[in-house]
């Protein structure tokens, strides 16, 4: 028994052995071989593929720059660079990165040197042609040299005249080319911020126009006119009140005296005075009054005295010169004279 239970045994592990090889197209035994192999390659490809994409994704972030990239797992407000020239502040926002502000190119350029922008370059400066127009402040014309910017002569700005009392003129403040910067009166200038003109009032030379408490008695125009009395007017001023006729005054001529305030022929007011005789009796001189000096011209080549005209005396600038006469006209007025002197018969 025991004999044939071990050949039992030897048999039947020999058909197992055998029916491994040849049962190779059952369909159970061809399961487990495709299983096998489909584990084996893909788990093989799998590995290769995962490689590749671990060698892609190292190489492509800072091979390529890719701002998306950058911004891709960071939160928003990152700082980053979109790789535009022309952008600043550039931050993550939604995965992405942007500019938040446009580059403005304006430093040291000046009215005759312009300045923009290229998106790889950054600030790209050029000067103007010379000539060119340019702006300067507190001047109304200027032109480009050499890149400066030129203010033209005699072209500065004209400003207005200022409406306070106690400024004299306005001038342009450079810093704002505005007629803004005020000069002001001296102290002690007279001014009328109110509405009477009698009430005196003068500048502190610092541009306000106080009040000095006293009122204007018109002392100035009676002065320059003695010929008046004068009343202030709070609207209008000092004026002429009343004349004084036959008062003594002064026509402001130094050539005439006994100066009265006389009612002309034409019914006009005036302060009129007597011309100053300026004659010295001198029939060889000629003498005139200028600006109140008397001055004498010597004549010469005239007849010195009408009474003598017989005998021809001229004036010299020495003496009078008496012209030499032949014999017989001193004959002549000789017997003239004799025959004046004989008595009646």
């Amino acid at each position: 028994m025991t004999r044939l239970a071990i050949v039992l045994l030897l048999v039947a592990g020999c058909g197992s052995s055998d029916g491994g090889r040849t049962g190779s197209g059952n369909g159970d035994d061809a399961t487990v071989d495709t299983g096998a192999d489909t584990a084996t390659d893909t788990a093989a490809d799998t590995g290769a593929d995962t490689d590749t994409g671990a060698d892609t994704g190292t190489d492509t972030g800072p091979d390529t720059g890719d701002p998306p990239a950058k911004c891709a797992d960071a939160a928003d407000d990152t700082p980053c660079d979109d790789g535009d020239e022309c952008t600043i502040d550039d931050a993550c926002s939604g995965g992405v990165c942007v500019g938040a502000a446009t580059l403005v190119c304006d430093e040291g350029t000046g009215p005759c040197r312009t300045g923009e922008c290229d998106s790889t370059q950054g600030c790209v400066y050029t000067a103007l042609d010379d000539g060119a127009a340019c702006q300067v402040s507190c001047f109304t014309e200027a032109t480009c040299l050499d890149g400066q910017c030129q203010a033209t002569e005699g072209a500065e700005t004209k400003c207005p005249a200022s409406a306070e009392p106690c400024v004299a003129s306005l001038q342009c403040d450079p810093s704002t080319g505005q007629c803004t910067v005020p000069i002001y009166n001296p102290e002690g200038t007279d001014c009328d911020s109110d509405a009477d003109v009698c009430t005196l009032e003068t500048c502190d030379g610092d541009g306000a126009c106080v009040d000095t408490g006293a009122v204007d008695k018109c002392e100035a125009e009676q002065a320059n006119n003695l010929c008046w009395t004068w009343t202030c007017n709070k609207k209008a001023g000092c004026l002429q009140t009343l004349f004084l006729s036959g008062g003594s005054c002064d026509d402001n001529n130094g050539c005439t005296i006994q100066d009265t305030c006389t009612l002309t022929d034409i019914g006009q007011e005036a302060c009129v005075g007597t011309p100053v005789d300026a004659e010295d009796g001198n029939p060889c001189t000629d003498g005139k009054c200028n600006n109140g000096v008397v001055e004498q011209t010597p004549l010469t080549g005239i007849a010195c005295d009408p009474r003598m005209a017989a005998r021809l005396a001229v004036c010299a600038t020495t003496a009078p010169v008496w012209p030499r006469r032949s014999a017989s006209a001193t004959r002549t007025t000789t017997a003239r004279r004799a025959s004046t002197r004989a008595p009646a018969p």
